[in-house]
């Protein structure tokens, strides 16, 4: 009898740590610190490919933001999203064969970001996309090409880039981009 009361007692408390888990926890795990606003990265079958939402009331209502609706990109892939620590509104998505997004005002327009330097264009297969800390200008992002994989580097918010990294070989990518804060101009 004892053992049941007990089990009873670890059920009733993993129910409520679910509870607060799904109705506290988990609509804040995104959001912007104080504005009740998340974003999320998913799967779904709007055209096979991935997408992001948004909500602005912490979680309760969520409206899909990428890719673009006005826009035909096909089956876009996201590889990665960066916000810009000084201007939070500010959004980069990394595809995969679309190129690089951004969105000046957390996701309602978006502007595919093509360079003059012609690093970047529609078809490119951008695998990340980095924002400096300490250089709000400064954007690094990895990208695929046909001799292997580079970083680039804008000092002008994506108007223009220069490679500051190669890998050769076609099997070689460069996923992920971090910059130590000291050095985020070199």
């Amino acid at each position: 009898m004892g053992s049941i009361i007990g089990k009873i007692i670890i059920f009733i408390l993993g129910a409520i740590l679910l509870l607060v888990f799904l109705f506290l926890i988990l609509p804040r795990v995104f959001s912007v610190r104080g504005s009740g606003l998340s974003f999320a990265a998913i799967g779904f079958s709007r055209s096979g490919g991935t997408g992001i939402i948004r909500s602005f009331d912490g979680g309760r209502t969520w409206k899909s933001v990428f890719p673009p609706a006005d826009e035909d990109i096909g089956d876009v892939q996201i590889r990665d999203f960066e916000f810009h620590s000084g201007r939070t509104a500010e959004i980069l998505v990394a595809t995969d064969n679309a190129g690089l997004w951004h969105s000046p005002d957390l996701g309602i327009h978006w502007n595919r970001v093509e360079d003059k330097t012609g690093f970047l264009t529609q078809e490119s297969r951008v695998y990340a996309a980095f924002y400096s800390k300490s250089q709000l200008s400064v954007l690094y992002v990895s990208i695929a090409t046909d001799g292997g994989n580079v970083v680039i580097r804008s000092q002008d918010n994506g108007v223009s880039f220069t490679e500051v990294y190669r890998v050769t070989g076609s099997d070689s990518a460069i996923r992920a981009v971090a910059v130590d804060s000291r050095f985020s101009n070199q």
